[in-house]
């Protein structure tokens, strides 16, 4: 992975250098909001629901590379603390680079984006440490003043650390030459979605999407079994839960319906108060539906 992403970055800097200017951008953005089952879990007594706040800076630099196409190149710091759930307080770490081609003049004409984004994110204890690897493909059009929408698709490879065995894993008594990776975080997704704004008048925005994802679903549970430990891909003793009864979280394959639906509003031309709401209805190989929500208020300042 990091033969894979120092090679990315030396391509886009040698793409950058070929560019005669580009434009400078950097964002700020604070939050507050509430998810409803942090650990993915998959009944009521393990679907944890906690507040949170989170912090983020991004920067970057957009070239004009000729009439017709752009690249902007940027980088990313966030973080984020649960209010009830410490264990999942993360920070993460983004590098990406987006090529977007016009087809024609004006407003109205099509664009193709392709972009390529390596993160690193850290948790408490290296099993929820991951390093991920995505591209992205999007078409979009606008078809009136307000109305712009879109669809993509795209592909998310993700890494995690190696891990070592301990007793509460050893404690199921299952056959060594028969153990399952230790590794849950390490799979690899692909997706297709749809997606499209609306601006008024007033300024006030309106956005709306929908992702199908097929790939795994990483969920928590204190009451494993033979039954869970023949289905899942991966399995570990889960460091974000510090409790005396342990829990332990698994890999499944999975497919994964994501909506998404935000309004901002404007607060002058370089800041917004947003609000976001997301929805997963994940099913998984084996049996399994697992749910989650998540709604965020916002603050964003472009400087």
């Amino acid at each position: 992975m990091k033969k894979r992403l120092s090679h990315f970055v030396l391509v886009t800097c040698l793409l950058a250098s070929t560019t005669s200017y580009g434009n400078w951008f950097s964002q700020f953005s604070a939050g507050v909001g509430n998810e409803d089952n942090v650990p993915r879990g998959l009944d009521s007594a393990h679907e944890l629901s906690a507040g949170f706040a989170e912090l983020g800076f991004s920067g970057g630099k957009l070239y004009q590379l000729g009439l017709y196409n752009t690249l902007t190149l940027s980088g990313g710091l966030s973080t984020r603390r649960y209010e009830d759930l410490s264990g999942f307080d993360s920070v993460g770490l983004s590098l990406g680079a987006s090529l977007s081609h016009k087809f024609g003049f004006g407003a109205y004409a099509p664009r193709l984006d392709v972009s390529v984004t390596g993160s690193e994110q850290f948790v408490q204890g290296d099993a929820r440490d991951v390093r991920s690897l995505a591209g992205r493909l999007t078409l979009q059009k606008r078809f009136t003043p307000g109305l712009m929408l879109g669809i993509g698709i795209d592909y998310e490879e993700n890494d995690s650390p190696s891990l070592e065995t301990g007793p509460e894993l050893d404690a199921f008594l299952y056959d060594p030459n028969q153990r399952l990776p230790l590794e849950v975080f390490e799979y690899n997704s692909r997706a297709w979605f749809v997606e499209g704004e609306y601006a008024f008048e007033n300024g006030l925005l309106l956005q709306a999407g929908f992702r199908n994802i097929e790939g795994g679903t990483v969920s928590s549970t204190s009451t494993p079994g033979p039954d869970l430990y023949k289905i899942a891909r991966a399995f570990f003793r889960d460091p974000a839960l510090d409790t005396q009864t342990p829990w332990f979280a698994y890999l499944l394959d999975a497919d994964t319906d994501e909506w998404t639906a935000g309004l901002s509003w404007p607060l002058g031309i370089d800041a917004s108060i947003n609000l976001r709401g997301t929805w997963h209805d994940t099913d998984a190989f084996g049996g399994g539906n697992y749910k989650n929500s998540m709604v965020t208020l916002g603050y964003v300042l472009n400087f």
